[in-house]
């Protein structure tokens, strides 16, 4: 059973179609059209929005009444600063830090030898097989299905210039030109400890269900790509969560929930004030630890959008913010997270 694969998709994707008997869903989050819900509380409005970061273009997943609700939005929030200083070079200082082996270790001798060929084959005229030696097991994982990602959108005609922007970075910009703030909930840090908290076991379960069964997990991909858009997403979603849960627990507590609980109590120092627009990883969404469930517990209302644009309330925007204060508990986390990744 292909138990760490199916959560690794929904890490590097937010969604995957792994199905099963589907929990129920409350009347309220059903339907079809834009993963979106509308989030209300003594008359302050704000919408929050599950993302897909490849495949899917900002436009076929908001449509046309979530671009109506992204436009109106006094604030947007992101899972990641996307406004950090110079962040690709703060990602390559990251990745370097949290998912580089310590210099006697090799990724090659975890390895079997037809898994090796597997990865190098995999990562040529990206990563030399040098580089790929310095790999802790869960970063290997990450970079490999996010090859696979690539190589589908290829073949679907996707390749360069052609790829669809990331959905996420897609919002951060089209915000940021109509002169709207965007505030991070996490920092590239903070993202990549909750991967590499996973620690070395778990990292190299991943990486060894990937490289059994390449086809397989580029088969997920292209399902999860066609169920974004379908009619009964919201159930597929919830679907997979509940599959996660039962197969992954530990691993899908690391990757989404704990992540949920501390982003529900920072978006709850913003909801009191109108007109936030909220789009995260479509699977953080839903399930007892899902943000629609969360915010209902704290005492929101949170209804599923039908697609008929109700009129949305605009308001001047914020001066600009780019990240989230960090509450106490979020750095107890990154201080346990960082003591995790060096195994």
């Amino acid at each position: 059973m292909r138990r760490h694969v199916i959560l690794l998709c929904l890490t590097v994707l937010a969604l995957s179609c792994a199905r099963g008997r589907t929990p129920a869903l409350s009347p309220a989050d059903r339907g079809s059209g834009p993963l979106l819900w509308r989030i209300e509380r003594d008359g302050v409005r704000s919408y929050l929005f599950g993302t897909i970061h490849s495949g899917v273009t900002m436009r076929v997943g908001l449509q046309a009444i979530g671009l109506e609700r992204l436009d109106g939005a006094r604030r947007v929030v992101l899972e990641l600063d996307l406004d950090e200083p110079d962040s690709v070079a703060a990602m390559r200082a990251e990745v370097a830090k949290l998912g580089t082996l310590p210099p006697h270790q090799s990724l090659r001798s975890m390895l079997s030898t037809e898994h090796w060929k597997i990865l190098v084959d995999l990562h040529t005229g990206v990563l030399p097989p040098a580089a790929l030696e310095r790999l802790k097991p869960w970063f290997a994982a990450l970079s490999t299905v996010m090859r696979l990602e690539a190589r589908r959108a290829a073949a679907a005609g996707q390749a360069g210039d052609a790829r669809p922007v990331p959905m996420d970075l897609a919002i951060a910009r089209r915000a940021l030109e109509s002169g709207i703030p965007v505030i991070g909930l996490e920092t590239i840090r903070g993202q990549l400890l909750a991967v590499a908290n996973l620690g070395r076991a778990e990292g190299l379960a991943l990486l060894n269900e990937v490289l059994a069964d390449v086809d397989g997990v580029s088969t997920e991909l292209a399902e999860m790509n066609r169920a974004y858009t379908a009619s009964d997403n919201a159930e597929a979603l919830s679907a997979y969560v509940a599959k996660s849960a039962r197969e992954n627990p530990a691993a899908t507590e690391i990757l989404l929930f704990r992540r949920n609980h501390r982003w529900v109590a920072a978006l709850e120092r913003l909801l009191h004030e109108e007109g936030s627009f909220i789009a995260v990883g479509a699977a953080h969404l839903v399930g007892p630890h899902g943000l629609v469930d969360l915010l209902r517990a704290r005492g929101y209302t949170v209804t599923r959008e039908t697609g008929h644009a109700t009129p949305a309330r605009t308001a001047r925007p914020l001066p600009y913010m780019n990240r989230m204060p960090t509450s106490s508990s979020e750095d107890a986390h990154s201080r346990s997270a960082a003591s995790a990744s060096s195994a």
